[in-house]
């Protein structure tokens, strides 16, 4: 049986400038595979049918379960270059991001995406262990399976990185001769490094695939190409440019971690990239773990996480949505205090015996958290002594400090509520004071400070902290009214005032 006997074209599964992917049928084996050969394009028909060729080769030889095996190689009855492989189920990367843009990505969708790209980096460490370059890693050459495989697929531009082509050649001569105006390397414009925008061959490396996996992750973190542009040429302009730090900025919610995983990948210098795709696996494998050996919870939009005034025995650390914390005074009123994102850390008073939570925390969005309780954290604490004597003093010392911090604070917003009350709600009396409802004060400043006060108590603890923060002694001068330098207080009428004691 002739290749073109064997192998039936049944539709159309992909193409690109030079090539076409078809599902096909083989009669021989009967089974499904992918048929890759060159478009008709008769002008160039000698050099596309080297370049399939050459991918079918470097294919032949990167047998690992992330790289899609080749099956066979030939010509076709019409004389174009072909070679078949196993056929792929499931999406690329790509369209799955496309459906599923960061700020609407459901919790665990990242950590999914992660491990994918570990996945690509398993075969692009195969592939440099071989000398064999991929230089087009993106996330439409990354196909996901409908059971979780990962394969790198589209080798098309791959080169062997120790017998560089001629063309390689010609590049690297041009480029010691001092020539300046080089041709972009084969590339996908909007993923491509600077030295492949630049057409600086002899930088092309192993770190160029490192570049490219810190592009992909780039995507997988803002949802968009890192060099996206209206046209090609802008494109490599701003490859070669390479301000990667300004495009995160796009992601406010990514983790510093990853950040700076990202940064490194995408250095413009080959030289201060990590030094080989496994380093880069490993940091990225560390952050998974380290935040993904947890144990997790997830929940839905207006869930209370933690409660105020109840016993703090876990630590919480966001992976995916918004969280507020919500403070609620005496009065039942709620004051928001914050408003965390993934990367975020709350109930820290774990860490404290007998810490109990000081504010509530709910669910703005769809929130998925890692959890960890004081059990565990004491036992895994137990074997490093100096660790578990550590943590528990600092947090002890920064509430401690943020405690004194907030009284100064609390004292001077009181007299500074006092006489902002007087100013807007105080009353002209005949003799020229200007006083105010002390009841009324007390009601106002109830919603606006960071603490909750006892039944009763908000009364004295505001005369108290006036009399500190004006720095004069405060005297009673009979049951009924109250003085702390020019400030008093008349409980009998209900009235405060600054000035003469009347």
């Amino acid at each position: 049986m002739t290749n073109s006997e064997r192998y039936l074209e049944e539709s159309l599964a992909g193409e690109g400038g030079t090539s076409a992917v078809f599902q096909a049928y083989d009669r021989e084996l009967d089974r499904h595979v992918a048929l890759k050969r060159v478009k008709d394009t008769r002008a160039l028909e000698g050099e596309l049918a080297e370049l399939v060729g050459h991918e079918a080769r470097l294919l032949a030889a990167l047998e690992h379960p992330n790289i899609v095996p080749v099956h066979d190689s030939g010509i076709d009855s019409n004389g174009r270059r072909f070679y078949t492989m196993k056929l792929l189920a499931g999406q690329r990367l790509s369209d799955r991001l496309a459906s599923n843009p960061p700020d609407q990505r459901a919790p665990g969708e990242l950590l999914s995406c992660l491990r994918i790209v570990i996945a690509v980096c398993d075969a692009l460490d195969f592939a440099h262990a071989r000398d064999i370059l991929h230089l087009d890693v993106k996330s439409e050459n990354v196909m996901v399976g409908d059971h979780g495989e990962v394969h790198l697929i589209d080798w098309g531009i791959s080169k062997i990185a120790r017998h560089p082509d001629r063309i390689t050649r010609d590049r690297a001569r041009q480029a010691a001769q001092g020539r300046r105006r080089l041709e972009p390397l084969p590339c996908t414009p909007s993923f491509a490094s600077p030295e492949q925008a630049q057409g600086r061959a002899d930088k092309v490396s192993c770190r160029t695939d490192v570049f490219g996996v810190g592009a992909l992750l780039f995507e997988i973190a803002t949802g968009s190409p890192p060099f996206e542009a209206p046209s090609a040429n802008e494109a490599l302009v701003a490859a070669s440019c390479c301000e990667v730090e300004d495009g995160l900025d796009r992601a406010p919610a990514l983790p510093a971690w990853l950040r700076q995983i990202i940064v490194r990948a995408m250095a413009r210098e080959p030289e201060q990239r990590y030094e080989s795709v496994k380093a880069l696996q490993h940091d990225l494998q560390a952050f998974v773990d380290n935040v993904w050996k947890l144990n997790r919870c997830a929940y839905a939009q207006g869930d209370t996480i933690i409660r105020q005034d109840e016993p703090a025995t876990t630590i919480f650390l966001i992976i995916a949505g918004r969280c507020e914390v919500v403070r609620t005074t005496m009065s039942g009123q709620e004051k928001q205090l914050a408003i965390l994102g993934p990367g975020d850390v709350f109930g820290e008073l774990a860490l404290v015996p007998e810490g109990r939570r000081t504010a509530m925390v709910r669910a703005l969005d769809a929130v998925e958290v890692a959890v960890l309780d004081r059990e565990k954290l004491q036992r895994d604490l137990a074997g490093n002594l100096w660790m578990g004597r550590l943590l528990p003093t600092l947090v002890n010392r920064v509430l401690d400090k943020d405690r004194r911090l907030t009284e100064v604070e609390q004292r001077q917003r009181a007299l500074v509520g006092a006489l902002d009350h007087l100013a807007t709600q105080g009353q002209r009396l005949p003799d020229g004071r200007l006083a105010g409802t002390w009841s009324g004060f007390c009601h106002a400043m109830e919603g606006t400070m960071d603490v909750a006060f006892l039944p009763g108590a908000m009364s004295a603890v505001l005369m108290e902290w006036i009399a500190a923060a004006s720095g004069v002694r405060p005297v009673r001068l009979n049951s009924q009214r109250f003085r702390s330098g020019s400030f008093v207080i008349d409980f009998q009428t209900d009235q405060y005032w600054i000035g003469a004691a009347g």
